[in-house]
């Protein structure tokens, strides 16, 4: 148990681990998360491509083998600082009065010339530079300045802090999810499809997209995509905009706005039974006709300057599909129908509508990331500007005696205990 515990708690370990996570931090970055398989095989190759779907490395940050990283990770700092926080208690706790002016470290003697009875002028000397007198006996005064002891445990506020930070990101990894939702003007939805997994999520509320803008600039170049939506909580309801760089966050759910698509409204004109009728027909849902014909669109697009679609029509009463095309002022699609014919004739575009594609994100550990972040920057703050550090000055027998110890600049640490005693020493 023992040998476990060291090498989970080794240093080594913890360096090691922590390249890893960085390197698998990197190839997140670099390698598009999120996006379908074939997307990886088309630009990387067959081999690098399944490979990277292989390896997870298309969701990286939710991959199995990257939550074990982070989790022992989180391990060997645990053990860490329980292998090393019992000798960094100590030197929180040590009382730096309990020298004797013989063991001081790093030790430096001066003469002192000094009249006795300028004695009590120079501790109150010493005093005045910020130092605490810890004895007076045996002709013998020891006097100490103690600061920022409370460094010592900073490195563990940093630990816990990473921590948090791995905590946090273990929940988004497990309860959090990233997909997108698409909703047609005027449609309501509170269906997310995930970007890694086949099944929908369905949300507790829903969302309604009340109208889709797209702002331009003066050139006609897009400045800003807007959706005006309409959240519906229950009896709760409310009114928001989404756009660009401003998601909308509920429940601890946020949606961005990521895409958009037009949904051309086409007028067409149905001549059946010597009867005419208008009716309009989008590549979203099948047109039903005379309650037995169900027309689909399946390509629109433009030849010579003529609008063209191609349909299928399909006769629910007989079964029969037909496919064809019909172009604009002409009644091309001609389909025979018992003693008569069916003429499909497309006069137009009607109206534009927009799907708005919104990209939708809960992380539940989102928080407990941020907080651990701000307080790993305060944490090392306070390690590089608090050094622990002690100086001590001794009075015995006409001797000025000084002691120093620093955490890390031991040089200079001298030279100030140097500075001291000579400003001691000089005093008339």
């Amino acid at each position: 148990m023992r040998k476990v515990f060291n090498i989970l708690s080794s240093s080594k370990l913890g360096i090691s681990l922590f390249l890893l996570i960085a390197a698998a931090s990197i190839l997140g970055t670099l390698i598009p998360q999120g996006a379908s398989s074939g997307f990886y095989i088309s630009k990387y190759g067959e081999t690098w491509g399944k490979l990277i779907l292989k390896l997870n490395l298309d969701d990286a940050y939710h991959s199995w083998w990257y939550i074990c990283l982070l989790v022992i990770f989180m391990i060997n700092l645990i053990t860490c600082s329980i292998k090393w926080f019992p000798k960094s208690w100590k030197l929180f706790k040590r009382n730096p009065c309990d020298l004797s002016i013989e063991k001081l470290p790093n030790k430096v003697e001066e003469k002192l010339n000094l009249e006795s009875n300028k004695l009590s002028n120079l501790e109150d000397f010493i005093k005045d530079l910020g130092f605490v007198l810890c004895k007076k006996q045996n002709q013998e005064v020891l006097f100490c300045k103690d600061k920022n002891r409370f460094s010592y445990l900073l490195v563990y506020v940093v630990h816990f802090a990473v921590i948090l930070v791995i905590v946090g990101g273990l929940i988004g990894a497990v309860w959090g999810f990233r997909g997108s939702m698409a909703i047609l003007e005027g449609e309501t939805s509170n269906m997310v499809m995930p970007f890694k997994k086949r099944s929908p999520i369905f949300l507790n509320f829903y969302i309604k997209l009340k109208k889709f803008l797209i702002e331009r600039y003066k050139d006609g170049t897009p400045k800003a995509y807007i959706s005006k939506v309409e959240v519906i909580d229950g009896k709760k309801k409310f009114d928001t905009v989404i756009k660009v760089n401003s998601p909308l966050r509920y429940k601890g759910i946020s949606f961005y706005q990521a895409n958009y698509q037009e949904v051309p409204e086409f007028e067409i004109e149905v001549f059946f039974k010597d009867k005419r009728e208008l009716y309009t027909i989008n590549w979203l849902t099948p047109l039903i006709i005379n309650n037995r014909f169900s027309l689909t669109l399946k390509q629109v697009g433009r030849m010579k300057g003529l609008l063209y679609a191609t349909v299928t029509l399909i006769d629910t009463k007989t079964g029969k599909e037909y496919d064809g095309v019909i172009i604009q002022g002409f009644p091309h699609f001609v389909v025979p129908v018992e003693n008569g014919v069916l003429r499909i004739m497309l006069l137009g575009v009607k109206d534009i509508k927009y799907i708005s594609v919104f990209e939708v994100t809960k992380d539940p550990g989102v928080w407990l990331v941020f907080a651990g972040f701000i307080v790993i920057i305060l944490g090392l703050m306070g390690i590089y500007f608090f050094e622990p550090k002690t100086i001590w000055i001794g009075l015995k027998e006409k001797k000025i005696v000084g002691g120093a110890i620093a955490k890390r600049s031991k040089d200079n640490i001298k030279e100030e205990l140097l500075v001291i005693m000579e400003r001691i020493k000089n005093l008339r």
